[in-house]
């Protein structure tokens, strides 16, 4: 693999990006070969690996600065807590670690949307109970007034409170994959200084 057909990849791993990312990456790779000199193209290529895995950790910083804007959604978290992933597992780590970190991150994951679901459940049930209330109390209407009136408006107190919950559901929602996205973002750069450290340590040795 030469310069070029490197570039070309990168650029290729890096088109779902952001154009202005992608601009920068590709002009910070190519100075950094330019840098280097045409004599130590091979010597670039194989300190920096495969393109994948360098867009692997690009797209992952680029998704975990997407997931914090203040107009980021679920899906952009869940798509950073992906990429953050995947930027895991192309980091140059032994397989076993790689193993033992995506499963404590597959668990968190799983623990946090356990909790997720026990809440929109919750949610629902409030939601149906407000709605039965209301059918209830009209079907009684007619009937006694006083306790088809007390139902109906019981009802509405407790599907307005569902619909307060639903929105109060949607914030923590977030605050949780952005916390999520945090933290595995926060393994992954340890996991890069410690291997950077490693890599130092082994060259001064050298």
């Amino acid at each position: 693999m030469d310069k070029n057909k490197f570039m070309a990849e990168l650029e290729a791993q890096l088109s779902r990006i952001d154009a202005q990312e992608r601009a920068d990456a590709i002009a910070f790779y190519n100075e950094y070969f330019e840098e280097a000199g045409a004599e130590n193209e091979q010597a670039v290529i194989e300190e920096l690996g495969s393109p994948a895995k360098i867009a692997a950790q690009i797209k992952a910083d680029a998704a975990m600065k997407d997931a914090q804007t203040d107009n980021s959604s679920v899906k952009k978290g869940l798509y950073a807590i992906s990429a953050l992933i995947l930027g895991i597992c192309a980091l140059p780590i032994a397989l076993p670690m790689v193993i033992v970190v995506v499963s404590l991150i597959f668990a968190l994951l799983v623990t946090v949307a356990a909790l997720v679901f026990a809440f929109v459940m919750v949610i629902g049930a409030f939601l149906l109970t407000g709605i039965l209330m209301m059918v209830a109390g009209i079907k009684v209407l007619l009937i006694d007034a006083a306790v088809g009136i007390f139902y109906i408006g019981s009802g509405l107190a407790v599907t307005g409170g569902s619909m307060l919950l639903i929105v109060f559901s949607i914030i923590v929602l977030r605050a949780a994959i952005i916390g999520t996205v945090k933290l595995i973002n926060y393994i992954r750069i340890k996991i890069q200084k410690k291997h950077a450290s490693k890599v130092k340590g082994a060259e001064s040795y050298e």
